[in-house]
């Protein structure tokens, strides 16, 4: 199971029994996911975690005031624990008097770190002026002041931060050369949620390979975003990466400052926190993608079932900018080799910038600048009609170009023309991926059931992962792990043309199916 329980009573734990149990205990205390948890220890860090019955001295320090601005009101007694029955948590409180924040005294680095939090005072509807956030840094921010400059290349990990302009939270890791972060180059594991009613519980891993966020939810795990990796350059936007050797120790900050403009809705605003429990990773078990395999790097060879859109060996740079426009409305993967000519002597500092948009829309900018040679670009789930790529250079002679252009496209796939009063046939997995497409040009509703054929003796730990993709867009992954049977997946009000399920899994014997399918609009 991948849950505890906080704050039982000695008294409680005495006497607990059913009735017992839904009286004394509030909050589920999520562990590590069963399909990653190997990777991990089984023991949280007590360094770094906490369940905020009081703030620790030995563990917090108020977030360092600034002399103005944002960070300016930073008050401890906006930083107080708060009861609701048996459950204890740390309360934020931001104002347009006085803000709030902690900062962690110990360190941690590649792990996965459990937070139950919840924001009161703010809805989507509106731009609000707290700005409560869950996130960690090369410095603490703190009058006690730890940090790991490392050569001045560090990260901000901004796990859950809310943004005042577009009335979300999004998850994000920005670059850092000397604790000043480069907020443009940002990649993003999500940048679009507002579920602000009620308790999250959240999971944020992050290895020598990458970020995920997780959302525990009805005693499971399902990852939610996309994976952010640590490659060989940055490259901004969801899904992006940061250059690996940027990755430094982290110190979590809790906060909750104010932003003040006039357009903002002044109401308090509170980041409540029950409890943040971190695992270390186990050294040389980093698998930051363990249960979705649905992140393949093909490089520029073809990618098998694929059939070729658009391809060129060199896109050169004739002069400072060049624009090259593909018409992609029957692809949606693009990879490319962005780089100096090889052999060619670039004077230290020349500097490339690639700009992408989609039908007119940025969607990626990536800079590269010498000694570095290349970067591999690699764009998927291109749901438009053309992809634009704007190339531009400060030495017109360093001989940078495009390399290995491949734009590609699947192979066509068979549609299913849904009946909205008969189910479709069961998709059983007899090999390792199986793609099925579904009509819903008149249909708004989605059920499945995935589940281990009865006959099949698997051992636990044995797993099928499932993807639902709604007119080329992820809308969803699903990861089935034995011993557990079956797992009930709906999916409603639906708005597209074409609902894709990719079916994957290691078992190839038939034992994986999804059964019970039914296509139709909702009652």
């Amino acid at each position: 199971m991948n849950f505890s329980f906080k704050n039982i009573t000695l008294a409680s734990a005495l006497v607990i029994g059913t009735a017992g149990l839904s009286q004394a205990i509030t909050a589920e205390v999520a562990t590590p996911p069963s399909s990653i948890a190997h990777t991990f220890e089984s023991q949280k860090d007590n360094n770094v975690s906490d369940d905020f019955l009081t703030i620790s001295p030995s563990k917090w320090a108020i977030r360092k005031n600034k002399s103005s601005g944002v960070g300016s009101m930073i008050k401890a007694a906006n930083n107080t624990i708060e009861r609701e029955g048996d459950t204890s948590y740390l309360s934020l409180l931001a104002n347009s008097t006085s803000e709030a924040g902690i900062s962690a005294l110990h360190s941690h680095q590649d792990g996965f770190t459990v937070v139950r939090w919840r924001i009161r005072g703010i809805t989507a509807d509106q731009k609000y002026a707290g700005h409560p956030s869950i996130w960690s840094f090369s410095w603490n921010f703190s009058d006690n002041s730890r940090q790991d400059n490392n050569g001045g290349y560090t990260t901000e990990i901004d796990w859950m931060e809310y943004d005042n302009t577009y009335k979300i939270y999004h998850s994000r890791i920005i670059p850092a050369y000397n604790q000043v972060s480069d907020i443009g180059a940002s990649a993003f594991m999500f940048k679009d949620r507002n579920d602000f009613d009620g308790w999250h519980v959240q999971g944020y891993q992050n290895t020598a390979a990458g970020l995920q966020v997780w959302e525990y939810k009805n005693g499971r795990w399902d990852k939610i975003g996309v994976p952010v990796s640590y490659s060989n350059a940055h490259k901004s936007g969801v899904g992006g990466s940061i250059t690996a050797g940027y990755r430094s120790p982290q110190w979590f900050i809790l906060s909750n400052v104010w932003f003040e403009k006039a357009v903002y809705n002044h109401n308090p605003v509170r980041l409540d926190i029950d409890y943040l429990h971190h695992y270390k990773s186990i050294a040389g078990s980093d698998t930051p993608n363990s249960g979705d395999n649905n992140n393949p790097d093909n490089g520029n060879d073809t990618p098998a079932g694929s059939n070729v859109i658009y391809q060129q060996d060199t896109l050169p740079i004739n002069g400072n900018r060049i624009v090259k426009t593909i018409d992609i409305s029957n692809a949606n993967l693009a990879d490319f080799t962005a780089s100096f000519t090889a052999g060619s002597s670039v004077p230290l500092g020349s500097t490339a910038s690639i700009h992408i948009n989609l039908d007119g829309n940025r969607i990626l900018n990536e800079y590269l600048s010498s000694p570095s040679s290349s970067t591999d670009i690699d764009l998927s789930n291109l749901a438009g009609n053309t992809l634009t790529i704007i190339m531009k250079t400060s030495n017109a002679s360093a001989g940078f170009a495009m390399r290995n252009l491949l734009v590609t496209s699947p192979e066509a796939e068979d549609v299913n023309n849904a009946d909205s009063s008969s189910n479709q046939n069961d998709l059983v997995l007899t090999t390792s991926r199986l793609t099925e497409t579904f009509d819903l040009s008149e249909f708004s509703s989605a059920n499945f059931e995935a589940t281990l054929i009865g006959a099949s003796s698997l051992a636990g730990g044995k797993s099928a992962s499932i993807h639902f993709n709604l007119d080329g867009q992820r809308i969803l992954n699903e990861t089935l792990t034995m011993p557990n049977g079956s797992k009930q997946i709906s999916l409603n009000d639906l708005r597209g043309s074409q609902l894709t399920v990719i079916f994957k899994s290691g078992v190839t014997d038939g034992s994986f199916k999804l059964s019970n399918i039914s296509i139709s609009n909702a009652n």
